[in-house]
């Protein structure tokens, strides 16, 4: 079973708003400035919410201000699977 994603990215001015959707939890730390994110396990459903955030940009800001009034960065951190070598 997939887990999908909805998303709200952003730049630093907040002039620019983009919805999309992934399955790949990973895609979404890469993003830049992630200011909201929603979980489905229903493909369908998923769909369905990134198709309202496609009605314009105030539904995405309203949306954010709901749930993340101040904005704030919400992108995961990126597993860092190397090892550290420490010389002394």
């Amino acid at each position: 079973m997939n887990t999908y994603y909805i998303y709200i990215s952003t730049d630093a001015n907040r002039q620019f708003l983009q919805a999309g959707m992934t399955t790949d939890i990973q895609q979404i730390a890469l993003l830049n400035r992630v200011v909201f994110l929603e979980m489905y396990t229903n493909q369908a459903d998923a769909e369905k919410k990134l198709n309202e955030l496609s009605f314009g940009r105030i539904v995405r800001e309203r949306l954010v201000r709901k749930q993340n009034p101040n904005w704030l960065n919400l992108h995961l951190p990126i597993p860092n699977n190397k090892k550290a070598a420490v010389y002394a």
